[in-house]
């Protein structure tokens, strides 16, 4: 699988604010529930969400973007450790991961 290239916007709230993960997160599974187990913690500039594998029975611990447009999750980091390595690189400070 071909690792996604995009530009990182923030993380999400977890419980607070307008729209926090945990209300993302039932949202997402009402118009997908094929995203179970995949919990959105960040987003990136175009509106995507990243999401983190959090079962045990996959990839745990694994990031993808899940693509609004094409409804599909492509791969970015095999780990959450990995995913923040990325975002203290070079290539982030220009806006990309």
């Amino acid at each position: 699988m071909e690792r996604q290239r995009m530009a990182f916007g923030g993380f999400n709230p977890v419980r607070y604010g307008t729209l926090p993960a945990e209300k993302l997160y039932r949202d997402l599974l009402e118009s997908f529930p094929e995203l179970a187990g995949w919990f959105p913690f960040a987003y990136d500039q175009g509106g995507n969400c990243f999401l983190i594998d959090l079962d045990e029975n996959r990839s745990p611990g694994s990031i993808r973007v899940w693509l609004m447009d094409g409804e599909e999750l492509a791969e970015v980091t095999d780990s959450f450790d990995e995913f923040i390595t990325v975002l203290g690189q070079a290539r982030f400070i220009r806006g990309m991961i």
